[in-house]
């Protein structure tokens, strides 16, 4: 239940029309699953069949989805187009453990190279204050951090 909320979260972002309500059911021919990874990644998931009539087309979906999440770095090494058509919890799990650790892991980067672009504020050098740590007003310090007499 916790992936199938998680990824109708992505689906109700991307303001997807259908949503999971069986995770084994609903991504077996690879349509959901394709819409799924393109709402988490906001990338295109290239060579689906919209409407997949054969159990041969709904492996050739599933099977782009798992070459897309492996190009893009997601591990899908265990993972089968063969198991996710066939509903097997386990690989279906699997799939979406890696893709959730990936969309985590794309949010703590994106995190990180926002907070080296803050600037952060000067820092008071040790040679600004006195040698009791308190700071004088005004007066002008020598090298060692004293206040010159004037």
């Amino acid at each position: 239940q916790i992936y199938t909320d998680w990824a109708n979260h992505y689906l109700e972002k991307a303001r997807h029309k259908r949503f999971i309500t069986d995770l084994q059911s609903d991504i077996s021919d690879g349509v959901l699953l394709a819409s799924v990874i393109e709402a988490v990644t906001n990338e295109k998931v290239e060579g689906i069949h919209a409407k997949p009539k054969t159990a041969s087309q709904m492996v050739e979906n599933i099977t782009a989805c798992l070459s897309f999440l492996a190009g893009i770095g997601v591990n899908v090494d265990s993972l089968s187009a063969k198991d996710v058509r066939e509903g097997n919890l386990k690989a279906i799990l699997g799939l979406f453990f890696s893709l959730s650790r990936f969309k985590q892991q794309q949010k703590t980067q994106h995190s990180s190279v926002q907070n080296q672009n803050v600037v952060a504020p000067p820092q008071q050098s040790s040679k600004s204050n006195n040698l009791n740590g308190n700071r004088s007003l005004g007066r002008p310090h020598n090298l060692n951090g004293n206040v010159e007499s004037r």
